[in-house]
Protein backbone atom coordinates (compact mmCIF):
# COMPACT_ATOMS: atom_id res chain seq x y z
CA UNK A 1 0.00 0.00 0.00
CA UNK A 2 1.48 3.48 -0.79
CA UNK A 3 1.74 6.91 1.14
CA UNK A 4 -1.08 8.22 -0.62
CA UNK A 5 -3.36 5.19 -0.48
CA UNK A 6 -2.60 5.64 3.40
CA UNK A 7 -3.41 9.01 3.24
CA UNK A 8 -6.73 8.45 1.77
CA UNK A 9 -7.66 5.97 4.11
CA UNK A 10 -6.65 8.31 7.38
CA UNK A 11 -8.47 10.78 5.28
CA UNK A 12 -11.62 8.82 5.26
CA UNK A 13 -11.29 7.24 9.07
CA UNK A 14 -10.94 11.33 10.27
CA UNK A 15 -13.79 12.63 8.91
CA UNK A 16 -15.83 9.44 10.08
CA UNK A 17 -14.51 10.02 13.38
CA UNK A 18 -15.00 13.79 12.87
CA UNK A 19 -18.80 12.86 12.14
CA UNK A 20 -19.09 10.53 15.13
CA UNK A 21 -18.11 13.27 17.38
CA UNK A 22 -20.47 15.79 16.67
CA UNK A 23 -23.47 13.36 16.62
CA UNK A 24 -21.57 12.90 20.51
CA UNK A 25 -21.73 16.21 21.09
CA UNK A 26 -25.30 17.05 19.47
CA UNK A 27 -26.85 14.43 22.01
CA UNK A 28 -24.60 15.42 24.96
CA UNK A 29 -25.76 19.51 23.97
CA UNK A 30 -29.48 18.45 23.75
CA UNK A 31 -28.93 16.08 27.17
CA UNK A 32 -27.21 19.00 28.75
CA UNK A 33 -30.00 21.70 27.89
CA UNK A 34 -32.84 18.89 29.09
CA UNK A 35 -31.01 18.87 32.35
CA UNK A 36 -30.42 23.34 32.63
CA UNK A 37 -34.11 23.13 31.72
CA UNK A 38 -35.35 20.71 34.66
CA UNK A 39 -32.73 22.76 36.68
CA UNK A 40 -34.75 25.99 36.32
CA UNK A 41 -37.98 24.18 36.41
CA UNK A 42 -36.84 22.84 39.75
CA UNK A 43 -35.77 25.98 41.17
CA UNK A 44 -38.54 27.91 40.10
CA UNK A 45 -40.84 25.00 42.19
CA UNK A 46 -38.86 25.00 45.41
CA UNK A 47 -39.31 29.36 45.71
CA UNK A 48 -42.82 28.48 44.94
CA UNK A 49 -42.75 25.63 47.57
CA UNK A 50 -40.47 28.11 50.28
CA UNK A 51 -42.79 30.40 49.77
CA UNK A 52 -45.84 28.58 50.29
CA UNK A 53 -44.58 27.57 53.51
CA UNK A 54 -43.22 30.34 54.87
CA UNK A 55 -47.27 32.37 53.92
CA UNK A 56 -48.39 29.05 56.13
CA UNK A 57 -46.90 30.30 59.53
CA UNK A 58 -50.08 31.25 61.78
CA UNK A 59 -48.87 35.12 62.72
CA UNK A 60 -49.01 35.52 58.69
CA UNK A 61 -52.75 33.76 58.05
CA UNK A 62 -53.90 35.12 61.09
CA UNK A 63 -52.82 39.06 59.59
CA UNK A 64 -53.98 38.35 55.76
CA UNK A 65 -57.57 36.81 57.27
CA UNK A 66 -57.55 40.66 59.45
CA UNK A 67 -56.47 42.72 56.41
CA UNK A 68 -58.71 40.98 54.15
CA UNK A 69 -61.88 42.34 56.21
CA UNK A 70 -62.11 38.83 57.86
CA UNK A 71 -62.28 37.30 61.50
CA UNK A 72 -59.18 35.46 61.97
CA UNK A 73 -60.42 32.81 64.00
CA UNK A 74 -59.06 29.82 64.91
CA UNK A 75 -61.02 27.77 62.05
CA UNK A 76 -60.21 30.09 59.48
CA UNK A 77 -56.40 30.62 59.92
CA UNK A 78 -56.37 26.27 59.71
CA UNK A 79 -58.17 26.52 56.62
CA UNK A 80 -56.09 29.56 55.17
CA UNK A 81 -52.38 27.21 56.85
CA UNK A 82 -53.81 24.16 54.82
CA UNK A 83 -54.59 25.72 51.35
CA UNK A 84 -50.53 27.17 51.81
CA UNK A 85 -49.41 23.31 52.63
CA UNK A 86 -51.73 21.89 49.99
CA UNK A 87 -50.27 24.55 47.16
CA UNK A 88 -46.57 23.70 48.36
CA UNK A 89 -47.54 19.76 47.99
CA UNK A 90 -49.26 20.51 44.53
CA UNK A 91 -46.31 22.56 43.23
CA UNK A 92 -43.89 19.69 44.53
CA UNK A 93 -45.73 16.67 42.70
CA UNK A 94 -46.14 19.23 39.33
CA UNK A 95 -42.46 19.36 39.77
CA UNK A 96 -41.43 15.58 40.03
CA UNK A 97 -44.42 14.81 37.02
CA UNK A 98 -42.45 17.23 35.38
CA UNK A 99 -39.57 16.14 35.36
CA UNK A 100 -40.86 12.82 34.49
CA UNK A 101 -42.71 14.47 31.49
CA UNK A 102 -38.82 15.59 30.92
CA UNK A 103 -37.27 12.29 31.04
CA UNK A 104 -34.83 13.44 33.73
CA UNK A 105 -36.94 11.53 36.33
CA UNK A 106 -37.26 7.70 35.21
CA UNK A 107 -41.95 7.41 34.67
CA UNK A 108 -41.68 4.30 35.83
CA UNK A 109 -42.16 5.50 38.94
CA UNK A 110 -44.93 3.50 40.27
CA UNK A 111 -43.95 4.10 43.77
CA UNK A 112 -44.13 7.77 43.28
CA UNK A 113 -47.77 7.53 41.65
CA UNK A 114 -49.11 5.35 44.21
CA UNK A 115 -47.73 7.04 47.16
CA UNK A 116 -48.88 10.55 45.59
CA UNK A 117 -52.52 8.58 44.59
CA UNK A 118 -52.24 7.46 48.46
CA UNK A 119 -51.59 11.33 49.52
CA UNK A 120 -54.62 12.47 47.89
CA UNK A 121 -56.84 9.46 48.93
CA UNK A 122 -56.56 9.58 52.83
CA UNK A 123 -55.70 13.83 52.80
CA UNK A 124 -59.19 15.17 52.20
CA UNK A 125 -58.30 18.53 52.32
CA UNK A 126 -55.35 17.96 49.39
CA UNK A 127 -57.90 16.08 47.38
CA UNK A 128 -59.98 19.27 47.34
CA UNK A 129 -57.14 21.58 46.56
CA UNK A 130 -56.36 19.70 43.92
CA UNK A 131 -59.29 19.37 42.20
CA UNK A 132 -59.68 23.01 43.19
CA UNK A 133 -57.17 23.75 40.93
CA UNK A 134 -57.48 21.03 38.11
CA UNK A 135 -60.01 22.83 36.17
CA UNK A 136 -57.29 25.96 35.42
CA UNK A 137 -53.96 23.77 34.83
CA UNK A 138 -53.53 23.74 31.53
CA UNK A 139 -57.08 24.73 30.45
CA UNK A 140 -55.78 28.03 28.22
CA UNK A 141 -55.26 28.02 24.48
CA UNK A 142 -52.15 29.01 25.77
CA UNK A 143 -51.10 25.98 27.84
CA UNK A 144 -47.99 24.09 26.12
CA UNK A 145 -48.30 20.57 25.73
CA UNK A 146 -46.28 19.68 28.53
CA UNK A 147 -48.74 21.74 30.72
CA UNK A 148 -51.36 19.92 29.27
CA UNK A 149 -50.18 16.40 30.42
CA UNK A 150 -49.54 17.86 33.60
CA UNK A 151 -52.94 18.54 33.72
CA UNK A 152 -54.25 14.88 32.51
CA UNK A 153 -51.57 13.03 34.76
CA UNK A 154 -52.87 15.08 37.81
CA UNK A 155 -56.77 14.48 36.95
CA UNK A 156 -55.79 10.85 36.35
CA UNK A 157 -54.38 10.41 39.95
CA UNK A 158 -57.40 12.36 41.02
CA UNK A 159 -59.72 9.75 39.48
CA UNK A 160 -57.73 6.95 41.06
CA UNK A 161 -57.66 8.42 44.37
CA UNK A 162 -61.72 8.27 44.35
CA UNK A 163 -62.19 5.08 43.06
CA UNK A 164 -62.86 2.87 45.95
CA UNK A 165 -59.79 0.60 46.86
CA UNK A 166 -62.05 -2.35 46.26
CA UNK A 167 -62.06 -1.54 42.69
CA UNK A 168 -57.92 -0.41 42.52
CA UNK A 169 -56.66 -4.19 42.58
CA UNK A 170 -59.08 -5.43 40.17
CA UNK A 171 -58.35 -2.57 37.41
CA UNK A 172 -54.79 -3.23 37.40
Amino acid sequence: MSLTEISAVASIASSFAVAVSLVYLALQTHQNAKHTKALVWNATQSRIVNMHLAMADENLCRAAIIENGAEATREAVVQRQCRFMSAARLSNLIDIIRQMDMGVIDDASVSFRSTSVGMLRNEPAFLRHVKSVLPHQGKSQDATPAQRRIRDYLRSMVEEAERPVSLQSSTH
